[in-house]
């Protein structure tokens, strides 16, 4: 931005070299899927992707894929019974 090119250009031909500037020194990086940040589980039929995520003061459950939502409905639907049956395993 220094240079006697830039400080002698208009308007027009300033935003020029910035944006030449820019695209020049983007770096080409490829896009790729992020790793699940988790355990993950997926049964054969890959129906369903669970990425199960401890957090700081809790825990999360990610579902993706084609039965994402009547799976976490139905693990919804029967917490009633789901909590006793791990406190019983504790035992």
């Amino acid at each position: 931005m220094a240079s006697p090119e830039f400080q002698s250009a208009d308007g027009d031909q300033r935003l020029e070299l910035i944006t030449k500037f820019l695209e020049s020194d983007k770096p080409k990086t490829k896009l790729t899927k992020a790793k699940p940040n988790g355990k993950a589980w997926v049964p054969d039929d890959n129906a369903v992707s669970v990425i199960a995520k401890p957090r700081p003061k809790g825990f999360s459950l990610d579902l993706t894929e084609k039965d994402a939502r009547p799976f976490g409905e139905w693990i919804s639907s029967n917490l009633d019974s789901l909590y006793p049956a791990f406190r019983q395993s504790e035992k």
